[in-house]
């Protein structure tokens, strides 16, 4: 089975298990902070090696999430004994577009090369939702290498404003055109 299959097969599990417990926020909780932290190489490292005893990785789930939901922990041991550990951020934002979904709301990831202050996050707030016409969740990113614009991924749409991607079609338009 692709890989991306069972990331979408975790994730839907994941959200079936939060619906019925009415728990979404708080597994959306927990998966977020355990993807976070499985970000780290030296816990990936850690949870992918052969030679650490399966006990360990899972008292380390325990110390994490003392207070988890138990199906959560028990999801994310399995995941990290059958090696997916570093998938887990995909499982977690498939998860989160799905009770996105569910509650009628899209997530906007946006990048700008400097952090966004409030009133610069409701001006992108308010224009999405004004073409998209449901709830929005802003998601921000920071990438200097942009230069200076915006880049928005809504549902499976890029729409990219950044001045890195204008100079980049500048310059092609102008070794096309023989300038």
């Amino acid at each position: 089975m692709p890989a991306g299959a069972s990331v979408k097969r975790y994730a839907q599990a994941a959200f079936q298990l939060a619906l019925e417990a009415d728990a979404l926020d708080q597994w959306g909780q927990e998966l977020g902070q355990v993807a976070q932290a499985s970000a780290e190489p030296e816990l990936r490292a850690f949870w992918e090696h052969a030679k650490v005893p399966a006990e360990q990785k899972l008292a380390l789930i325990d110390q994490a999430l003392p207070d988890g939901q138990p199906l959560v922990r028990n999801l994310i041991s399995l995941l990290v004994l059958r090696g997916l550990a570093g998938r887990l951020p995909e499982i977690h934002a498939e998860y989160r577009r799905l009770v996105n979904e569910h509650q009628g709301r899209v997530q906007v990831d946006v990048t700008s090369a400097v952090p966004l202050d409030d009133a610069q996050r409701d001006r992108v707030t308010t224009a999405v939702r004004g073409v998209v016409s449901k709830d929005i969740e802003l998601v921000t990113h920071v990438d200097p290498s942009i230069l200076g614009g915006l880049v928005l991924m809504v549902e499976d749409k890029l729409i990219d404003g950044s001045t890195k991607a204008k100079l980049q079609r500048l310059r092609r338009n102008m070794t096309t055109s023989g300038a």
